[in-house]
């Protein structure tokens, strides 16, 4: 790639159109330098072209609508045109951006455009769509074939930074390589191998353990347990139909007795509508007597209305006749207001004529006064006008003379400045030779004290290998004494690993372990199972204990029974006799009411015999037989209880037997499960007890505690003796380490002493170079400099005397200004003393005026003020107006209302005449109502109007009677069908007959039955609980495993990896690949350095990151890089940059190389060799253009574009080679 042309404009510094063009004349000899002063933009024309290409700089990351850092701060847009060759053609990279409109307010900046040219049958033709900013990277990386950061590596050469690369320490040097060629990326991937195969490790550990943390139950114990489920399912299901069964018997007698009660409400309430039956009847007596009051309610409501309308005839007749006098007072009233509002009126009328001439001669005077008032003000404002711009100019003249005066004085102080300053004087006229005598004592001082310096670092390095190679005995010795102590804690660690295996290996210890862990669950089902089996006989004592009770309740029961039915029996017999007793009675009365000659209404005889003496037993029969039955229905009830309890108790009794039956066989079943549970645990049933059990358990699980603790502490034991022989072989290897260290600082020392030799002779010689250079300058300048200055050999001394030229300088230039300025101010002063007078006599005439104005308006304000005084004459004028119209309408209105009472008192009459005819007839009427009211209660049969008062009731009652009536009837007829239906229902639901059981005996056997059924399904959930935990740990271990199967060969992996590339640090890899890139480094600077130099060449040294230099002109003697001369670092370090760029741009060619700095430190023999080198470039088709703000450049190069600084603050311009101030 070689770059043709630069055009860009408004870039950092360097405000305007600018155009390099790299193939003009001047660049012909292929170096060229960029120079200014530090600051002034150099480094611009690189930001330039880096943003053509790839839209951003090294200094500035990227460029956005929200910042754009490039574009000159007082400028509205940026852009930048780069022109460039390469074998596939010619192209043209633009980049650019705006400010938008509203930036002031949003600082918001335009989208960048960025294109991509090419040059093809004479014009340009995009090769981008559009203007992208990603797409134009892409294709521009695809036509160079470098990248931004391979581009800066190989077209930006940091020459600066390998010269400090050479000079650093091994440590310095890695981390200089890493920021250099950017392999920083080697470390984080070191580190991350670490990290991952570690995890990896742990993950693997973590696994291992789970296996170890899953157990499962063994295969016979599980066989057991599902046996066992299924015994459990079989029986739940039985007691389920039981349930079922005692739950439908519990529905029916609910049912049953819920029918009884229904069937007793019903029989109640029928009895309760029955006896309110005489209650209605009063109420229908009732209703049919409110309803005669009814009928004639109307004549009574017409008797009522016409006393009503008398009273109201009487109020209407005397509230007539009070209103006829209050109109008769009003009209009075009345008359006597509009006779006042008339005389008002007309006196208003006779002051008229004068009101209105005194109106029209105080107008007159407003007319006059109004202009006379305006050219008053008008005449006082221009005279304060004038009077201010007199008093300005005055201040004006005043301060010209006072600026005048001042000049002069500066003059003279300036003049006496300059005559006595002889020594500035001096030193102006030599001002040239004092900048050449400057830059040689700088050189000169910094030879001496780079000599001094290489001299005391020489001294300090020979000190610090003395000190490095005694720290480094000592620590050989540290780690001799390291190993010893670790051979004898491993010894200890072995010995006490055997002490806790026992004379045992640790897999036969897991092995006991494992046999342990298999007995205990076995024990435990032992356990369980010898507990079901008391359990069975506990309950079955119960259940006899519970048989014997109801067998005894069941003889006391029959003994019951068999004495209600005796005295059922007794009590029969005697009811039958009573009964006899009570119909005789019964018949005696009804004999008694027959009449002689009457049939009987029995039998039909005329004839009726009676018994005489009848026994004394008949008269209370009836009572005593009410009683008889009363008990005879007790003793029946007692008989049906009795009946009841032995039914329950004999049911009961069957299902305790069965239920015996059934204890009984599952207790045989536990028997035989126990049996077979002690058979594979290894016991014998005889002697086996609950008891016996716990203890061998507990026994068996202290021994698997103890033989767990053994085995963790022994694999610990184990653990610590492989790092412990870990730690020794790495100790090994680091002694022999360290002896090498050892012997290469003794070497390291000797080779420093050397050096210090070489140094120290370089300084004297240094030192007697600035001796002879300020004994010349003494010679030369012996008027100005003083022997204090002359034995300092400070090179400020000549910054000083710059300065102090430069000093004088400005004096004479101030001189030269106030000189300019005093004729300035000088020629000024006539003219304001001119504009002073005009304007004052101006001032005087226009006050002369304004006074005579303002006399004649005082007099015609007095005269008016005399007349009318300060009240406005429109305002008076229409205040009278609305006077009169006021007293006009007052009289219009006090009119009005005379008319108005007149009426109101001819009405008032007619209306008093009215009300009496109203009230003579309403008398009238009033005795005809009153006839008609007393003949009406004649003929429906009220005796007074209190007594059809009374039997009054409003309709609303009468029809709520009525309701109350037919709603009696309706419940009377319902509640006999409901009485019915549920007799019907009882029947038909006691013929079921489904058992005699109270409820309360169903309910607790059906709590008996479920609590059996639950404690089932509690042992059949707990055993589905454990099988399901067995499978769930089964299929868990079964992934462990096969997770563990494909962890292993992942840690496999990764841990050939980290021994390969691995370290905690990142030091392993990055060190490694620091390495390849130092030797292909070395490999690239070797074959520029035959191009620039043939004397040298780079190898690397013994150390890491240590590089030597062979000289070939010495027999391929091996140099440090530390002790190469200015000019013989700067060829080496650019060979090296020279290198970097070529490893950066592959099989890219790069044609244009700009250096960056990296020669200030140069003597005039070193900057003469570097130049050469950089000359031998050009011979390789190479421009190179070197960026610096070093004088001697100037100089040496011929071929130059300068950056200057411009009078505008932060504006620079360009000058020389291939530069034109314009867009092209």
């Amino acid at each position: 790639m070689q770059i043709l042309k630069l055009s860009f404009e408004n870039i950092n510094s360097l405000k305007g159109a600018w155009t390099i063009d790299f193939q003009a004349p001047d660049f012909r000899s292929g170096i060229f330098a960029i120079v200014g002063p530090t600051g002034s933009g150099k480094t611009t024309i690189l930001d330039a072209i880096c943003l053509a290409l790839y839209g951003h700089t090294p200094r500035i990351g990227s460029i956005t609508q929200n910042a754009n850092e490039v574009m000159n701060r007082d400028s509205d847009s940026c852009r930048s045109s780069l022109e460039f060759q390469t074998l596939s053609g010619r192209y043209r990279a633009t980049w650019s951006q705006k400010k938008q409109k509203n930036f002031d307010k949003t600082g918001k900046y335009g989208q960048v455009v960025s294109t991509m040219e090419k040059f093809g049958d004479g014009c340009w033709i995009p090769i981008t769509e559009g203007s992208k900013v990603t797409s134009k990277k892409q294709e521009v990386q695809k036509i160079i074939g470098l990248s931004f950061d391979q581009f800066k590596r190989s077209v930006m050469l940091s020459q600066g930074d390998f010269a400090a690369f050479l000079k650093s320490k091994p440590n310095e040097k890695a981390q200089t390589l890493e920021q250099i060629t950017g392999t920083q990326v080697y470390s984080l991937l070191s580190t991350k191998i670490y990290v991952l195969a570690e995890q990896q490790k742990k993950l693997f550990a973590d696994k291992q353990r789970e296996v170890e943390l899953s157990p499962v139950l063994d295969d016979a114990v599980v066989q057991t347990k599902q046996e066992q489920l299924k015994g459990i399912t079989e029986e739940a299901k039985v007691l389920e139909t039981q349930i079922n069964k005692i739950e439908k018997e519990i529905r029916w007698v609910s049912e049953t007795a819920e029918l009884r009660d229904q069937f007793l409400r019903v029989k109640d309430e029928l009895e309760r509508l029955k006896e309110s039956r005489n209650e209605f009847f009063q109420k229908e007596n009732d209703v049919r007597l409110a309803e005669r009051a009814q009928k004639i309610l109307p004549i009574f409501s017409s008797l009522r209305d016409k006393q009503s309308l008398r009273e109201d005839a009487i109020k209407e007749k005397s509230s007539a006749e009070n209103e006829l006098v209050n109109a008769t007072k009003s009209l009075k009233e009345k008359e006597l207001n509009f006779k006042a509002a008339e005389e008002a009126l007309n006196n208003e009328n006779l002051q008229k004529p004068k009101k209105l001439a005194l109106f029209s001669e105080t107008e007159s005077l407003d007319v006059e006064i109004s202009p006379l008032m305006k050219s008053s003000r008008r005449a006082q404002e221009e005279k304060t006008k004038l009077e201010k711009e007199t008093a300005g100019c005055e201040s004006r003249l005043n301060k010209a003379q006072e600026d005048i005066r001042k000049l002069e004085e500066d003059r003279e102080k300036r003049d006496r400045e300059k005559n006595e300053d002889i020594k500035g004087a001096f030193l102006y006229q030599r001002k040239d030779e004092l900048r050449a005598g400057k830059i040689t004592a700088e050189t000169l001082s910094a030879a001496l004290s780079d000599s001094e310096g290489k001299a005391d670092k020489a001294n300090e390095t020979v000190k610090s290998q003395e000190k490095e190679a005694e720290a480094l005995r000592i620590r050989k010795e540290k780690i001799a004494s390291g190993i010893e102590a670790d051979e004898i804690l491993l010894k200890e660690t072995e010995e006490r690993l055997n002490e806790i295996l026992d004379g045992k290996t640790l897999d036969e210890l897991m092995q006991e372990q494992l046999s342990f862990s298999e007995q205990i669950p076995l024990l435990d089902a032992v356990k369980s199972a010898l507990k079901a089996a008391c359990e069975q006989k506990e309950e079955i004592g119960r259940q006899e204990d519970v048989m014997q009770k109801d067998s005894v309740e069941l003889t006391d029961w029959g003994s019951k029974k068999e004495c209600y039915e005796r005295e059922i029996r007794s009590l029969t017999s005697r009811l039958d006799e009573l009964e006899a007793l009570v119909q005789i009675n019964e018949l005696t009365k009804v004999r008694a009411e027959l009449k002689e000659g009457e049939p009987c209404p029995v039998c039909g005889s005329l004839e009726h015999p009676f018994a005489a003496n009848l026994p004394p037993e008949v008269a209370t029969a009836k009572e005593r037989l009410v009683g008889v039955k009363e008990e005879l229905a007790d003793l029946q009830k007692n008989q049906k209880e009795a009946d009841r309890k032995i039914d329950i108790l004999k049911d009961r009794m069957l299902f305790s037997e069965k239920h015996l039956k059934d204890l009984r066989k599952n207790l045989d079943l536990a028997e035989e499960e126990l049996k077979l549970k002690c058979d594979i645990a290894g016991l014998a049933r005889e002697g086996v007890t609950e008891k016996a059990a716990a203890v061998l358990i507990t026994k068996k699980e202290s021994l698997l505690t103890d033989i767990k603790k053994r085995i963790v502490k022994a694999r610990d034991a184990e653990s610590n003796a492989t790092a412990a022989k870990e730690k020794i072989a790495g100790t090994k290897e680091e002694l022999y380490r360290a002896e090498m260290a050892f012997s290469n600082a003794q070497t390291k020392v000797e080779s420093g002493k050397s050096l210090l030799t070489q140094a120290q002779t370089g300084r004297e010689k240094a030192r007697t170079e600035l001796e002879q250079f300020w004994r010349k300058t003494a010679k030369e300048y012996g008027s100005v400099i003083t022997e204090e200055e002359l034995f300092a050999h400070d090179p400020e001394l000549f910054k000083r005397w710059i300065a102090k030229a430069a000093k004088y300088e400005e004096l004479l230039e101030s001189c030269r200004e106030i000189e300019n300025n005093l004729a300035i101010k000088k020629g000024a002063l006539p003219g304001l003393i001119e504009s002073v007078e005009l304007l004052e006599k101006s001032t005087r005439e226009k006050s002369e005026q304004a006074a005579e104005l303002q006399a004649e308006l005082k007099s015609k304000r007095l005269q008016r003020d005399k007349l009318f005084g300060t009240k406005l004459v429109e305002v008076e004028r229409k205040t009278y107006e609305i006077l009169l119209s006021q007293l006009a309408e007052a009289k219009d209105h006090a009119y009005e209302i005379l008319s108005k009472a007149r009426s109101i008192q001819a009405a008032a009459g007619q209306r008093l005449k009215t009300a009496e005819q109203r009230a003579a007839e309403a008398e009238r009427n009033l005795l005809s109502a009153k006839t008609d009211w007393t003949d009406a209660l004649k003929k429906e049969k009220f005796e007074s109007e209190e007594v059809w008062a009374k039997a009054r009731l409003d309709s609303e009652a009468i029809n709520a009677i009525h309701k109350e009536i037919t709603d009696y009837q309706a419940q009377s007829r319902s509640a006999a069908d409901r009485f019915s239906e549920a007799d019907k229902k009882l029947v038909e639901k006691e013929s079921q007959k489904l058992t005699d059981k109270s409820l309360e005996v169903l309910e607790a056997e059906k709590r008996e039955v479920s609590a059996r059924k639950e404690k089932l399904l509690e042992q059949k959930g707990e055993l589905q609980k454990e099988l399901k935990t067995d499978e769930e740990a089964r299929h868990k271990r079964a992934g462990i495993e096969e997770d563990l199967k494909k962890l292993k060969h992942q840690v496999a992996v990764w841990e050939r990896l980290n021994t390969m590339v691995g370290s905690s640090s990142g030091d392993k890899y990055r060190r490694y690949v620091q390495s390849l890139v130092l030797l292909t480094l070395i490999k690239n600077a070797n074959v520029e350095l035959t191009k620039l130099h043939s004397r040298y060449r780079l190898t690397k040294g013994e150390e890491d990151m240590e590089l030597k230099v062979i000289d070939l002109d010495l027999a391929d003697e091996e140099r440090p890089t530390d002790n190469l001369s200015g000019g013989e670092t700067f060829i080496v370090s650019l060979a090296l940059a020279l290198g970097l760029a070529q490893m950066a741009s592959s099989n890219v060619r790069i044609d244009s190389l700009f250096l960056d700095e990296g020669f200030g430190t140069l003597d005039d023999d070193s900057l003469e060799k570097a130049l050469n080198a950089l000359s031998s470039l050009n011979a390789q088709g190479k421009t190179v253009g070197l960026i610096s703000h070093v004088d001697q450049i100037k100089e040496r190069i011929p071929s130059k574009i300068i950056v200057k600084r411009s009078a505008q603050p932060g504006v620079s311009r360009l000058e020389g080679a291939g530069v034109k101030h314009s867009w092209s």
